[in-house]
């Protein structure tokens, strides 16, 4: 397979037409870490090539789009949020005074924090995978703001990864994102209509 990305020397996502040629690159291998070549002549498509010769690595797309959108998002220290639910305020760019990525909060441990008033905020990042019920339940428990973003969209586009279009769905395109955490009211309702029609089945009662 053609290695299009790498990582630079500060790790960060590099696309071949961004670099210079060679070892002047300064650049690994996004998979397995080790250091590659700018191939960029003026016959073969340009590629980046490890400086072994070994295989091609295969890059998995998914795990190329989850490190840019935690790269980007922490590089802005924000992003474009939906309207809290249950609340007057609208969709606006929230600005944090820190984040952090991958960091543990009790038993949850989020792609990203951002601290906005000192409150956590945590942010995941879907691309395959979505938050699931065990997951959900702790942040209910823990009553922590959290954000989704789908990116499983922008993972079928003809986008390139990275670049300016990418970079803008992920920080300010407010229909892939929603509020895990606050329910709005109506999911609220519904939660207890269960609980309640779950109860008066136990108890032989009609609801």
């Amino acid at each position: 397979m053609t290695m299009y990305i790498a990582l630079d020397e500060n790790k960060k996502l590099v696309d071949i037409k961004d670099v210079e040629r060679g070892l002047a690159c300064q650049c690994t291998c996004f998979e397995c870490g080790e250091t590659v070549i700018a191939r960029k002549g003026e016959i073969k498509e340009h590629h980046f090539a490890h400086a072994s010769n070994k295989e091609s690595c295969t890059i998995n797309p998914e795990s190329v789009l989850h490190k840019y959108a935690k790269e980007v998002i922490l590089e802005s220290m924000g992003l474009m949020l939906p309207a809290l639910p249950n609340s007057d305020n609208e969709a606006a760019w929230w600005t944090f005074e820190k984040v952090l990525p991958e960091f543990s909060l009790g038993l949850i441990r989020p792609d990203l924090v951002g601290y906005f008033d000192v409150e956590p905020i945590l942010i995941e990042i879907a691309v395959t995978h979505f938050i699931d019920a065990e997951k959900l339940k702790r942040i209910e428990v823990f009553k922590l703001k959290c954000i989704e973003i789908d990116l499983s969209p922008l993972l079928k586009s003809d986008i390139a990864i990275p670049s300016i279009e990418a970079k803008q769905q992920i920080l300010e395109n407010l229909d892939n994102r929603r509020w895990v955490y606050p329910f709005p009211t109506e999911q609220i309702s519904k939660q207890q209509e269960s609980i309640t029609f779950t109860q008066c089945t136990v108890l032989g009662n009609p609801p």
